[in-house]
């Protein structure tokens, strides 16, 4: 347990240095400003190269935080971290075009079995069921964009509006995950926290002397959400009647997965300063119109239900199919009064892995991983619902880091081409890669019987 503690301890010191990482603006989106920003993608690397088909994916090597029932699956302790980089190009209705790149990390995360089949011939104890855990560190949402525009007033002259925003939300989770008689039920306990900061201002470019306005807002956020999963497999292929060959044999299963995250209230501090400033003769003079400081306020947020469908031939191959819904339109706050309608997200994916023992064949192991998905984003800009779509495709790469077999790094490698927006407006067409490192370790439970 002294071990386990350890672990923990340093994953909490990891997750602090990330947050400080995470905290640096990295961001370029213009639709970034309505809303909660752009929300984030929370899936694993393996999970992001198969579409986002998150419902039914277990593994006994990665973590899969979008469904908490999938933890009971884990046969090796698994440390995860991923970083991403994103390049796009923006399109504006009368064709104007601008480049947009952003990078940072992914996710960090921890998650280890408490009981399973390793355990059961370590300790020669049967539990009746598979127990696993996982605590880690994910983005929730991005806010980070600079737009300035301008217009003619026949008083006024030219009037130049500047908008710029930045932050980041974040969730800090646990979760735990039973497997009976295969039939998983999991859970996550969510902290959502971070601060986003948005400035207007306007100038009024014709007028010497004019005054300029700045309403600078900032929000911090925090608030407790919970995710609810289920998973479910149903074997479909022929048993054999030896035990000791059936136990060998690759089975086939067809799966069901659901998760709910029930909406919640959060609550939202918000600071807001307007003031109104004039230069004169090199000296900046300034009037506070209003200056509100920790004001309490309370925030909606959505429910979010998914479900999924999915056939595996255990460590060859894997297919899914994934439904997600979010009642944005329930979301409310003092602090966002933009239009939000219910978003949904499809998704299909697949993996294949030719010969995981093949080790005189190194391009056997690896998992090749292909997937497509569309998604109908919450904003609502000029009346128009934004929309996201793509591909993903990825690999993972197998490394035995001992001769043991008992240590092992998977090198997780996924892109996504997609397209975000609404062409009436601005539409970016974007490439996003994700590069990810899983440490895995099956000798954490292990009872050292001699020294």
């Amino acid at each position: 347990m002294h071990q386990f503690l350890k672990y923990v301890f340093t994953l909490l010191i990891l997750l602090t240095g990330f947050t400080f990482m995470w905290a640096q603006p990295q961001l370029n989106s213009p639709y970034s400003r309505y809303g909660m920003g752009d929300l984030a993608n929370s899936n694993f690397a393996p999970l992001g190269a198969m579409g986002n088909v998150y419902s039914t994916f277990n593994s006994v090597y990665h973590i899969n935080p979008a469904n908490p029932a999938s933890y009971a699956t884990l046969n090796y302790t698994a440390f995860e971290m991923g970083v991403f980089g994103r390049f796009g190009e923006l399109r504006t209705a009368n064709d104007s075009t601008a480049n947009s790149s952003s990078g940072n990390l992914s996710y960090v995360a921890l998650g280890f079995p408490v009981f399973n089949p390793i355990n059961r011939l370590t300790t020669k104890k049967d539990y009746p069921f598979d127990w696993g855990m996982a605590l880690g560190l994910t983005p929730y949402s991005n806010v980070g964009y600079n737009i300035e525009t301008s217009s003619e007033s026949p008083i006024y002259g030219e009037v130049i509006y500047r908008n710029q925003g930045y932050g980041q939300l974040y969730k800090l989770f646990y979760g735990n995950g039973i497997n009976y008689n295969n039939l998983a039920f999991g859970f996550n306990v969510n902290y959502l926290f971070g601060r986003v900061r948005d400035d207007k201002t306007v100038i009024f470019n014709d007028l010497p002397l004019s005054l300029v306005d700045e309403l600078r807002d900032e929000s911090n956020t925090q608030g407790f959400l919970m995710d609810l999963g289920l998973q479910y497999r149903l074997r479909i292929d022929k048993k054999i009647e030896d035990a000791e060959k059936d136990r060998r044999k690759e089975k086939t299963y067809l799966s069901f997965g659901a998760t709910f995250t029930p909406g919640v209230k959060a609550t939202s501090k918000a600071h807001q300063l307007y003031i109104r400033q004039n230069f004169s003769d090199g000296v900046r003079y300034t009037d506070t119109i209003s200056n509100v400081v920790n004001r309490k306020d309370q925030m909606q947020l959505p429910s979010t239900f998914s479900f999924g469908v999915g056939l595996t031939k255990q460590s060859k191959w894997k297919l899914g199919l994934n439904y997600e819904g979010t009642t944005w339109n329930t979301f409310s706050s003092p602090n966002h009064l933009d239009d939000l309608n219910f978003s949904y997200k499809v998704g299909f994916g697949a993996e294949i892995t030719p010969d995981q023992g093949a080790f005189e064949a190194y391009q056997k192991r690896i998992s090749y991983r292909i997937g497509a998905f569309y998604h109908t984003d919450p904003r609502v800009v000029g009346n128009n619902q934004l929309t996201n779509y793509g591909i993903t495709f990825g690999f993972g790469l197998p490394i035995v880091i001992l001769p043991g077999g008992n240590k092992y790094t998977h090198v997780n490698m996924g892109v996504e081409l997609g397209k975000i927006g609404t062409p009436d407006i601005i539409e970016e067409n974007y490439i996003k890669a994700t590069l990810a490192f899983t440490l895995n370790d099956n000798t954490w439970f292990y009872k050292r019987k001699y020294k």
